[in-house]
C-alpha cells in the first residue's frame, strides 16, 4: 500500500496484491500416438495444482490429469504431463489453475488435431466381439467410450495379421477402436448394439 501524489493536487493511495500466477506459456502438442502438454510459469503465489482437461466441443471438459504446483516462487517453474489416450480428430486443451483457498482460473485453450487413419473392424455393429483387420506386428489395441476412457478388452492375435477383440462388459453405443504401434497411430469407430 502506497500514498501516490497527484499532478492536480492531493494524493491517492494505491494498493496492489501479486497475482497468484503468471502464465507464460502453455502448449499441447500432438507426438506419435499421445499428446503432450507443457506450460511454465514466471511466478506463482499460493497455488495448489494444476488441472488439465480436455473437451471436443469446448462445451462440456473432462479431467485428464492433476499436477502439483510449486506453490510460492517468483522463479520461472516448467510443467508437462501426457495425454496417453487422446480422442481421434480435433480436441481442445486447457488448465485448471487450482489455489490453495480453492480459487481457480483458467489458461488459453489449444487445440490438436489427431491423425484419424482408417482401421476395418468386422462385424460393426457388432454385440461386443469383432476382428480388426491389418493389425502390424506389435500393435496394440485400445477401446475408448465416447468420453475418451478405456474400456477393459480381450485382444489376442488371429490369422493373417488381425485382432480379435472381445469387450469384458458390452454396453450399447458408440466407441473408438484405438491402434498403436510406435509413433503410428490409426482410429476408428464400432457400434456395440444389444444383444
Amino acid at each position: 500500500t502506497t500514498a501516490v501524489p497527484l499532478q492536480f493536487g492531493g494524493t491517492a493511495v494505491v494498493s496492489c496484491s501479486p497475482l497468484p500466477l503468471e502464465l507464460i506459456a502453455f502448449e499441447a502438442t500432438a507426438q506419435g500416438g499421445r499428446v503432450l502438454l507443457e506450460w511454465t510459469t514466471a511466478s506463482e503465489v499460493n497455488s495448489m495444482h494444476f488441472e488439465v482437461e480436455r473437451s471436443i466441443d469446448m462445451e462440456e471438459w473432462e479431467k485428464v490429469d492433476v499436477v502439483g504446483a510449486v506453490g510460492t516462487s517468483n522463479l520461472q517453474s516448467g510443467y508437462a504431463t501426457t495425454d496417453h489416450a487422446p480422442l481421434p480428430g480435433l480436441s481442445y486443451y486447457r488448465l485448471r489453475i487450482v489455489d490453495l483457498d480453492g480459487s481457480f482460473t483458467f489458461s488459453p485453450v489449444r487445440s490438436v488435431r489427431m491423425m484419424e487413419t482408417a482401421l476395418v473392424c468386422h462385424p460393426n455393429p457388432t454385440s461386443g466381439s469383432f476382428t480388426v483387420l491389418h493389425v502390424p506386428d506389435g500393435g496394440v489395441i485400445e477401446v475408448l467410450d465416447v468420453l475418451g476412457r478405456s474400456v477393459q478388452v480381450d485382444a489376442r492375435p488371429s490369422t493373417g495379421g488381425s485382432m480379435q477383440v472381445q469387450l469384458s462388459l458390452p454396453s450399447p453405443g458408440l466407441f473408438t477402436v484405438r491402434m498403436s504401434n510406435g509413433a503410428d497411430v490409426a482410429f476408428t469407430k464400432v457400434l456395440i448394439s444389444e444383444r
